[in-house]
């Protein structure tokens, strides 16, 4: 491996890295963050609206799986673009990784990377809230797939 590539290896390491560290330190609001539509969303449309008679009772179950992942798919955008704004207006943070002896497209990388894992851990998250509040009206089942012979 030539000198560069272990140079920009390292460097994906650390900025990842800090990001990560930076997200740890504001872990409260990031499950505020996340947790946060999904929880208005389950509480009115999974658990209010089917209570009163405005949405069928199996709308829970159809509801379930979509939340999840409209909430990772929020995460990951939010993730990755607002850290991305912050750099560039307040924390000029951004200056300095680009200064860096490195491509900008390793930045880029970065950024996405850490914005993957991000949307992977708000959906860890949410996945709780619908079990909590829509628990008794999800009616989901898990059945082996036949072989084909």
């Amino acid at each position: 491996m030539t000198e560069q590539k272990k140079l920009t290896r390292t460097a994906f390491g650390a900025m990842v890295h800090r990001d990560l560290l930076v997200q740890w330190r504001d872990k409260w609001e990031f499950v505020f963050r996340v947790a946060m539509l999904p929880f208005i969303l389950i509480l009115v449309y999974g658990w209010m609206l089917p209570a009163v008679g405005i949405l069928p009772e199996s709308f829970p179950t159809h509801m379930f799986l979509g939340m999840a992942g409209v909430s990772m798919l929020i995460t990951g955008i939010h993730g990755t673009a607002v850290p991305i704004f912050l750099d560039f207006q307040n924390l000029r943070g951004i200056e300095n990784r680009l200064l860096a002896q490195v491509l900008a497209r390793t930045v880029a990388l970065s950024k996405m990377f850490v914005g993957i894992l991000e949307s992977f851990l708000g959906g860890l998250i949410v996945l709780p809230i619908p079990l909590i509040f829509m628990g008794s009206r999800i009616q989901l089942t898990i059945t082996p797939a036949e072989s084909r012979s």
